[in-house]
């Protein structure tokens, strides 16, 4: 069920993909990342083949919590921002980004554009996880803090 549900956001994403240049190329672009050589316009591709993954994954796993844009204050766009900024975000003292960190600790071989988009979905998967299950303790906290003055 999982691999069907992978399979369906890749193709969906494929569709809604224009490959036209090789800076659209993901795996071009995981492999300049894990050599360490990225240029600006590289990653500015990559955090828009990101962004993409995520609304998709968002919208196709998500829809039942969000049915429509906003959810306790807290729209789908605002999730799939705070989602994938970490991920691109550089730790103080090092140039690292923690998705090459992310990509040089992955088990797998890339090998292919399937397996490419597969391992940045994974990572994105998780992240929107992690970012939904922050945003809804913090909706939570706040109602329960208004409840009770």
């Amino acid at each position: 069920m999982l691999y069907v549900f992978r399979k369906n956001v890749f193709t969906l994403f494929l569709k809604k993909q224009e490959m036209t240049s090789r800076v659209d190329n993901l795996i071009y672009l995981l492999k300049t990342l894990y050599s360490g050589g990225l240029s600006f316009s590289e990653l500015h591709s990559i955090i828009k083949i990101s962004t993409r993954l995520a609304e998709i994954i968002t919208r196709s796993r998500y829809s039942n919590i969000f049915p429509r844009t906003v959810f306790h204050g807290i729209t789908i766009q605002e999730i799939i921002t705070d989602s994938i900024t970490p991920l691109f975000t550089s730790v103080l003292g090092s140039n690292d980004i923690p998705l090459r960190k992310a990509l040089l600790n992955w088990d797998e071989n890339i090998q292919n554009e399937e397996s490419a988009y597969f391992f940045l979905s994974q990572i994105i998967s998780n992240r929107i996880e992690q970012e939904i299950s922050k945003k809804l303790k913090e909706a939570d906290l706040s109602s329960v803090r208004f409840n009770c003055r």
